[in-house]
């Protein structure tokens, strides 16, 4: 297992085709959280206001949640001021722009990797997260 950082943006309705796992605590395209669920954030669960919704969680559950998918994917690749901030305390998720922009400056090239596949990584990181960022509808999350 690595270092996994991810920028899902909320959404107000899942795509028809797609099913998922309420309970799954392991991330993919896809996603909900709940206000049952929401621990991890550095923002409170109002924060995404405009996407919270009545999710029916099964036949006799409905909680306060919102829809979430991936919209950029970074695997390793950082710095230590990075794990010092996003990964020495309880919280997984962040959803400042000033987080995303710590962690764009966090970038760091690794052993195996040239000068030019450097430059795409942090140019595709640029694209994908601090471009495609959106307040009160983006957050970084960090698995390791």
């Amino acid at each position: 297992m690595g270092l996994d950082i991810t920028h899902y943006k909320a959404i107000l309705k899942l795509p028809e085709e797609i099913s998922i796992n309420i309970n799954n605590q392991i991330r993919s395209d896809y996603g909900i959280e709940t206000s049952k669920s929401f621990s991890s954030f550095n923002v409170p669960f109002d924060y995404f206001k405009k996407y919270i919704q009545k999710i029916k969680i099964n036949s006799t559950e409905t909680l306060e949640g919102f829809y979430f998918q991936e919209v950029g994917y970074q695997r390793k690749g950082m710095n230590n001021k990075f794990w010092k901030k996003f990964c020495s305390s309880e919280t997984y998720d962040y959803a400042l722009l000033e987080d995303f922009h710590f962690a764009y400056e966090s970038l760091k090239r690794n052993e195996a990797e040239s000068k030019s596949e450097f430059m795409k990584r942090k140019q595709y990181f640029k694209e994908n997260f601090i471009d495609n960022f959106e307040i009160g509808k983006s957050f970084l999350s960090v698995s390791y």
